[in-house]
């Protein structure tokens, strides 16, 4: 079975102004390395849909 996941428009707005904010206010690598979390995230929940917000983080 194929998951697809799609992005909202706003979701997928969000993201966008997320990336171009971090990279005029830091450095590209910054707002790429944010952007790929975002897809991390995304990989997270497509193997586990039910993840909780914790799923991404790391324990210490």
């Amino acid at each position: 079975m194929t998951t697809i996941i799609a992005w909202e428009k706003r979701t997928l707005t969000d993201r966008e102004n997320i990336f171009i904010y971090l990279n005029k206010a830091t450095q590209a690598i910054v707002a790429i390395a944010a952007d790929d979390r975002f897809v991390a995230m995304v990989e997270i929940l497509k193997d586990n849909p039910l993840a909780d917000v914790k799923a991404g983080r790391t324990e210490k």
